[in-house]
């Protein structure tokens, strides 16, 4: 088949009923909670002052072995940078952050980059080491840093022409689904692992998925699958797993 799904988001109404077996409940329930938690609104908050008292009280353990002053201010502000990021990184993937946790449980969905995106790690790491490099030869602090912080600029530039992509695939699928009258209730124009030109398609309708490719070299062209997918709560046994405590956990949390 030339078309699958672009991710897990709508294969979780799709899925058979063994993917809820009730011995996974449990850790499927206390995982996502944890990783949910971790990246909502409170967290953003409470997080970075309890981080930056952890090395505070860590720097006065090892005071006698690192007798370097410790700069509170500075302490927070990287606290604050490093639990910030969290969130602002996952939600730039398709499988989305709650952010107004415990508030509220709309997720929240950017799309921008493939969750392991190849060529970020191509930037980060080709700009790591040319640095290492130069300063395992001597080269001036200024010198030495200069690749590292153009693989930064290189991927800011690279994220943001993807999140432009993205946007604008959503707009221009959705328009498409409009006027073949899908009357879509979500479209979702998912990144590819390697060709950033290239994106997956969902679109989701009252009766069930329809799938396609976006390709953006050339003139841009959307190409849809004829096949509905449906979602299959119309199915007895669906509808059983989806009821039961484990299949509960897994449609609220996946």
């Amino acid at each position: 088949a030339a078309f699958e799904w672009p991710d897990e988001r709508a294969a979780v109404e799709t899925a058979e009923p063994k993917e809820f077996a009730p011995g996974r409940a449990p850790a499927l329930k206390y995982m996502a909670i944890g990783a949910a938690m971790a990246i909502c609104v409170l967290a953003l908050i409470v997080l970075p002052l309890v981080l930056t008292g952890v090395m505070v009280a860590w720097g006065r353990l090892i005071r006698s072995r690192n007798p370097v002053p410790l700069d509170h201010a500075e302490l927070l502000a990287l606290s604050t940078i490093a639990v910030w990021s969290h969130p602002f990184l996952d939600l730039l993937n398709t499988y989305g952050v709650r952010l107004l946790m415990p508030f509220s449980q709309q997720w929240f969905y950017a799309d921008t980059l493939f969750i392991v995106d190849p060529w970020l790690w191509v930037l980060f790491g080709g700009g790591a080491v040319w640095s290492w490099l130069l300063r395992r030869r001597g080269r001036a602090a200024a010198v030495a840093e200069r690749p590292a912080r153009l693989a930064l600029t290189g991927a800011a530039v690279y994220i943001g022409a993807m999140g432009v992509s993205a946007a604008a695939g959503r707009g221009m699928v959705h328009a498409e689904a409009v006027a073949d009258g899908l009357n879509p209730t979500a479209t979702m124009v998912a990144p590819r692992p390697i060709d950033p030109f290239e994106r997956s398609v969902l679109i989701r309708t009252s009766g069930g998925y329809r799938l396609g490719r976006l390709r953006w070299l050339g003139s841009p062209s959307l190409s849809l699958d004829p096949r509905l997918l449906p979602t299959g709560f119309d199915r007895a046994d669906v509808a059983i797993a989806a009821a039961s405590p484990a299949g509960k956990t897994f449609l609220k949390w996946s």
